[in-house]
């Protein structure tokens, strides 16, 4: 009788044991799946940034720009906190003679006045629209995202799930802007 009471005790642990395992395998698959989604949505952020960084970098600015306190004003016109997040990553980096300084835009009077070396808005058109009037001048690039009717020097836009960028290069040439062949090359044309 004690070696049936064993062998039942031990199936019944065994069983538990794979109810166990199944359990935790189910739990990591959905946490996995789930922080995969959330990495997506992350790096769409992390590459937004990374591209005005770059367009800070490759892109060089007409002779007569004045670049106060040796800083290079990157504006940004965003509440996403993950948008704000990232450009927070890439403020202060060094770039040649100047620093990267993010200014993020929003209703506070006190930012209009600022020098944008790079203005970078999305939204709709009335949201462009009133941000482009405030900071925009003849030193300024525009980095536009979305689909407004106005489209700036560059353009970051969505296709097949990953942002991609189009550089207008005869609009940068005309405001004295110049591209880096680097950056040129990995320039694409929006599909409509």
């Amino acid at each position: 009788m004690g070696i049936f009471f064993i062998k039942i005790n031990y199936i019944s642990a065994s069983r538990k044991l794979i109810a166990n395992l199944f359990f935790c395998l189910t739990l990591l698959i959905i946490i996995f799946n789930s922080s995969l989604a959330f990495g997506k949505d992350q790096s769409i952020h992390a590459l937004r940034s990374a591209y005005l960084y770059y367009f800070s970098h490759f892109i060089q600015w007409p002779n007569e720009t004045v670049f106060p306190d040796d800083k290079l004003n990157l504006c940004a016109s965003t509440e996403d906190d993950s948008d704000i997040f990232q450009l927070s990553t890439i403020n202060n980096k060094p770039l040649g003679q100047q620093r990267l300084n993010i200014i993020l835009l929003d209703s506070n009077p006190n930012k209009q006045n600022e020098t944008c070396h790079i203005l970078y808005l999305s939204g709709s058109d009335s949201a462009i629209d009133n941000q482009k009037g405030l900071y925009l001048n003849d030193y300024t690039l525009t980095v536009t995202e979305g689909d407004s009717g106005y489209r700036g020097a560059i353009h970051l836009f969505m296709q097949n799930n990953k942002l991609k960028f189009e550089i207008d290069n005869d609009l940068l040439t005309k405001n004295k802007f110049k591209a880096s062949s680097k950056i040129l090359r990995l320039s694409q044309k929006e599909l409509p």
